[in-house]
C-alpha cells in the first residue's frame, strides 16, 4: 500500500475467475465459459474473489490464495487485466485482477462469503 495525498490505497488483488459451461449458452452469455462471483452478507452483494495481499506475499499470490479461500477452488491465472479503481471503506483503492480459470476444488461457503457462484447460476 502506498499513500496517495496522504491517505494509504487499499490495493487488493483477485481473479476474474471463469469456468466451462456446464448448461446451454444463453443469448447474453458466451458460448463456452460462465464467470464466477463470491456472494459477500456482509457487504449485501456479490463481486468477483479478491482481498489483500498478506505481508511480504506478492499481488498475484495473494490473488490466488484469496481466490482459493473464497470460492475452494485452485484456479491457473492467466493474463493480467486492467486494474479497477474504486472507493475502498472511505479510502481511495485499486484492484489488481487476473483472469483465471477454475480447475480444482468444491465450491464452499466461508466465513466471509457465502457459496460462489457462476453468473449463470
Amino acid at each position: 500500500m502506498g499513500p496517495v495525498d496522504g491517505t494509504t490505497v487499499v490495493r487488493p488483488a483477485g481473479c476474474v475467475l471463469w469456468a466451462p459451461r456446464r448448461a446451454p449458452a444463453t443469448v447474453s452469455m458466451s458460448a463456452g465459459l460462465e464467470p464466477w462471483l463470491a456472494h459477500r452478507p456482509k457487504c449485501g452483494g456479490w463481486s468477483r474473489p479478491k482481498g489483500k495481499p498478506e505481508p511480504g506475499e506478492g499481488p498475484l499470490a495473494g490473488a490466488l490464495r484469496e481466490v482459493a479461500q473464497e470460492t475452494g477452488y485452485a484456479v491457473v491465472p492467466g493474463t493480467e487485466l486492467p486494474a479497477v479503481r474504486h472507493p475502498a471503506h472511505g479510502r481511495p483503492g485499486e484492484a489488481r485482477y487476473w483472469a483465471a480459470a477454475a480447475r480444482t476444488g468444491t465450491s464452499t461457503p466461508s466465513g466471509e462469503v457465502g457459496s460462489p457462484r457462476t453468473a449463470g447460476s
